[in-house]
């Protein structure tokens, strides 16, 4: 950031150097971890507003009514050895950050199955089937949209010590994607996201800057 002074005339004059920050000096950490496979993040923020008209003689609008927020973007992967996200939230200090608690008909495939015969052996296991149905188990997500709301948080931190930050909160997955093509030289997973809210960039200041 360039420094500010007042001249004479009382305006302010930016001099010094500004300071730039590319994908390079990026660092993501999501659920206490660094994320060492993300290749980008996107974000779009959109507001309902909308034009107040009344019968006064003129088509132009009295006013605007503020709606509803919404905050969106993606999210891109580089898949090495297994799946990036998923494996990430296995492996973040929250032991639990790639677990929910879901239903076992829909955790187990054989589930169904399996108690239908148990049903056709043991007709008094009725009872036990159906409230087997609303008990739910903890278990490992399968698909990313499984997964409980995280953070992403943004640093950034260039040659010069100077440093910047930002933050995603409360992610929740809405969809996932990929290909493979032999002009492919490596696999992408993409995600796209909402969240419930997100800071603007901050500078960061402390001894480690240099002047």
């Amino acid at each position: 950031m360039a420094n500010t002074t007042q001249n004479n005339f009382g305006n302010t004059v930016a001099h010094g150097a500004y300071n730039s920050f590319s994908g390079a000096d990026i660092v993501a950490v999501i659920g206490g971890k660094q994320v060492g496979s993300l290749q980008a993040i996107s974000y779009s923020v959109t507001r309902e507003k909308g034009p107040v008209y009344v019968m006064n003689a003129t088509a132009d609008p009295k006013a605007f009514a503020r709606g509803k927020r919404a905050i969106a973007g993606s999210l891109v992967f580089l898949t090495m050895d297994e799946q990036a996200f998923l494996s990430h939230m296995e492996d973040t200090d929250n032991e639990k950050g790639s677990e929910f608690y879901g239903s076992q008909s829909d955790i187990r495939y054989d589930y169904a199955t399996k108690n239908r015969l148990e049903l056709d052996e043991k007709p008094d296991a009725a009872f036990d089937f159906m409230k087997a149905g609303q008990e739910r188990e903890l278990t490992k997500a399968a698909y990313a949209d499984q997964i409980l709301p995280f953070d992403v948080n943004i640093s950034a931190a260039n040659e010069y010590g100077q440093s910047m930050k930002k933050s995603f909160v409360g992610v929740e997955i809405l969809n996932e994607g990929g290909g493979i093509s032999v002009d492919d030289l490596v696999i992408e997973e993409q995600y796209t996201y909402i969240c419930r809210g997100m800071t603007p960039w901050v500078k960061v200041t402390g001894p480690q800057q240099v002047e």
